[in-house]
Order: C-alpha cells, then sequence, then structure tokens
C-alpha cells in the first residue's frame, strides 16, 4: 500500500462507492472478478483518477491487494464504456460526485503553495 490508500480522500471515496454500490470494502480491494464487484472497483478508480488526478501505478497501488497500472488503465477505461451505453450509471455517478464533500489533492497542494508564497511576500 502507498500513502493514496491511507488519506482521508481515498477511505472518504470508497466509503461512498460501498454506500453506493452496496458492495463491501473487502471486495472492491480484493481479487473477486464478478460483475457487481468489478463495477463497483472500477468506479472507484475512475473516481480516483479524475477527481484526486492520480497516476495509474498510484491508483493501482492503493488497493489492499495491488493492481498493475495497465489494469487500471484497462478497468477505467471499461467503466467509462459502461457509463457511455448505459445512460442511468453516468447519472448515477454525476449524483455521487455532487454529493462527495472531496476536494482533489492537487488542488491542496496548489493551495499550499500558494499560501506559501503569500507569506514570503508578506
Amino acid at each position: 500500500m502507498n500513502w493514496l490508500s491511507r488519506s482521508e480522500a481515498f477511505l472518504g471515496l470508497l466509503e461512498a462507492v460501498e454506500r453506493e454500490f452496496g458492495v463491501p470494502r473487502a471486495d472492491i480491494e480484493g481479487r473477486e472478478r464478478y460483475p457487481s464487484i468489478a463495477l463497483a472497483r472500477h468506479a472507484l478508480w475512475w473516481l480516483l483518477r479524475k477527481r484526486g488526478r492520480h497516476s495509474y501505478p498510484e491508483i493501482g497501488n492503493s488497493m489492499e491487494r495491488p493492481r498493475d497500472h495497465t489494469t487500471v488503465m484497462s478497468g477505467i477505461r471499461r467503466f467509462e464504456q459502461h457509463m457511455a451505453s448505459r445512460p442511468e450509471l453516468a447519472a448515477r455517478m454525476d449524483l455521487l460526485e455532487a454529493r462527495l464533500d472531496w476536494t482533489p489533492v492537487s488542488t491542496l497542494r496548489r493551495v499550499r503553495v500558494a499560501e506559501e508564497a503569500v507569506e514570503v511576500v508578506a
């Protein structure tokens, strides 16, 4: 596991996906490939990539049982295809994103840098 898997942002997203899809954390992070479990796992990866702007290797290594970055890429691509062909899934993800109270880590980094710059100037 890496720093991402222990972050509050990751755990918050994981919990949101658990609730939204009704799939336990152990299954999302596990190796089972049942369609309902894979869909929840791919949704988590998609959210991490879209909202957190994390790299594919970071996302893969954040899981309890790490995945190769190409597996993550494939899962995200497959999830996007599902959303394109199933408007109800796309709407569901829009609602989930709207409910999330989560600021991307990259934004937090920019804010910290900006605050430090202001402190130096002042």
